[in-house]
């Protein structure tokens, strides 16, 4: 930023920066709006925890500003990239906060992607995602949950799939690593974002003068219907994954590259849902794992089925049922199988 900043102790300064925002809410009607970079609104180099370059003007512009917004436009989404994990963001004004709805999960992506991006199944931290899966324990809303963004895919980054296998967007692993990346996006909790093209495996990087290639659209057919099925899962359109959406999340194994969480709200069948993700290259077959209640556990699923792209299908994930059998810390257990670098949702009907 350094002498571009804005003065924000001028009245002036911070009318016009609330008037283009309102612009946006009211005259453009978009849905919400996320301010981009705040912790160099709020710092002279964007640490936060550094008192020595802390600019209480913008903490004060940020605060009214989302108090202005919030009183003209309650339903409104606001979000900050402020990158810093620092409570206060979401923390209304009365309490000494900035007033924003959420925020953007640095944890979550740079967890996640290191291990999407790892050249060998040793380098997986899964003690790593399970942390990046459940965050701190905040309101779902108050984080966002993402591995690729203008800033992730530019400055030096790539999108997910390239960096995996620079120039093989298509390759087997850049498309299971990949589809791992979304399965934890929209399976954890949080507000899930998908990046413009990230549902077609796009690899280059986000400029404002090469738009996103559509034809992959047709080309990876495939894994769009895969991510079609995921967000169909995440907002229960079937009534069997209300859990997603739930306001809890237990991790019921995180070892032997092995990932596997329950979702839920009120629990039950049709809201407990358990995902379970393998981050390394060898299938699990007859995987016994604890399953929050007994009964048959139907396959809503698999990523490695071979609708989803060629060369899945390495593992067939069926229903199942399960046995009074104690594991992972519960009383009932079944047996699992999933693919090399793919993942299961399961919950009950």
């Amino acid at each position: 930023m350094g002498a571009t900043r804005p003065n924000y102790d001028r009245k002036a300064v911070r009318n016009f920066l609330r008037d283009s925002a309102v612009m946006w809410l009211e005259d453009f009607r978009v849905d919400g709006l996320r301010l981009d970079g705040t912790n160099f609104v709020r710092s002279r180099w964007g640490d936060v925890r550094d008192p020595a370059h802390h600019i209480a003007a913008g903490d004060r512009y940020l605060a009214a500003l989302t108090s202005d917004l919030r009183s003209r436009q309650p339903w409104k989404l606001l979000v900050a990239e402020d990158m810093q994990d620092d409570p206060a963001v979401t923390r209304s004004p009365h309490e000494g906060g900035l007033g924003f709805h959420s925020q953007w999960d640095a944890r979550f992506v740079h967890g996640v992607r290191a291990a999407l991006e790892a050249v060998d199944d040793a380098g997986r931290d899964v003690r790593a995602v399970a942390a990046a899966v459940l965050g701190q324990g905040g309101p779902l809303h108050e984080r966002v949950v993402y591995t690729e963004s203008h800033d992730e895919v530019a400055n030096g980054r790539a999108r997910v799939p390239e960096q995996i296998m620079p120039g093989r967007a298509d390759s087997w692993h850049s498309r299971t690593r990949s589809a791992l990346g979304l399965v934890l996006t929209l399976t954890a909790p949080g507000i899930p974002m998908l990046f413009q093209g990230q549902d077609v495996l796009e690899d280059g990087w986000f400029t404002d003068t090469h738009p996103v290639d559509w034809a992959k659209a047709h080309h990876r057919a495939g894994f769009l219907h895969l991510v079609r099925q995921l967000v169909r899962l995440r907002r229960d359109a079937s009534g069997t994954t209300r859990g997603l959406r739930g306001r809890h999340t237990q991790v019921l194994r995180a070892d032997d590259g092995i990932l596997a969480y329950h979702r839920w709200d009120r629990g039950g069948p049709g809201d407990d849902v358990v995902v379970v993700v393998n981050l390394t290259t060898h299938p699990r077959r007859d995987l016994r794992l604890g399953l929050p209640g007994g009964g048959r556990w139907r396959v809503r699923c698999n990523t490695d089925a071979p609708t989803y792209g060629p060369g899945l299908g390495s593992v067939h994930a069926h229903d199942t049922d399960t046995e009074p059998r104690p594991w992972d810390g519960r009383a009932d257990s079944a047996l699992v199988s999933v693919g090399p670098y793919a993942a299961l949702i399961l919950s009950q009907d």
